[in-house]
């Protein structure tokens, strides 16, 4: 059976499925419409809880830069000692992470 939304109910979707993968957001979509066909009275407070509630299993939280490339150069410098401060490094000395001056 088909689900009628109102114009804010159906804003409300659309505002919660810009947050998700585009590659997930149709089974995101779906879920919803699974979930929202269970309630005989359908309304903007249950659309919004329900998304709500489903956001948190399809947005895919970003991942942590740990790499050297991720820190600020400063950080990177302090904790390099002297040879970092005179900044002569070759690109395969610091790519090999033997920090030999030059």
């Amino acid at each position: 059976m088909p689900l009628s939304l109102s114009n804010d109910e159906f804003d409300a979707v659309q505002a919660a499925a810009a947050s998700i993968h585009p590659l997930h957001r149709g089974a995101f979509l779906q879920a919803l419409a699974k979930e929202l066909e269970q309630h005989p009275v359908v309304g903007p407070g249950l659309v919004h809880r329900l998304a709500a509630d489903l956001q948190r299993r399809y947005v895919i939280a970003p991942e942590c830069e740990t790499s050297a490339a991720a820190e600020p150069r400063h950080t990177w410098r302090a904790r390099c000692g002297a040879e970092a401060r005179a900044g002569f490094f070759t690109l395969p000395d610091v790519v090999s992470g033997g920090l030999t001056a030059r």
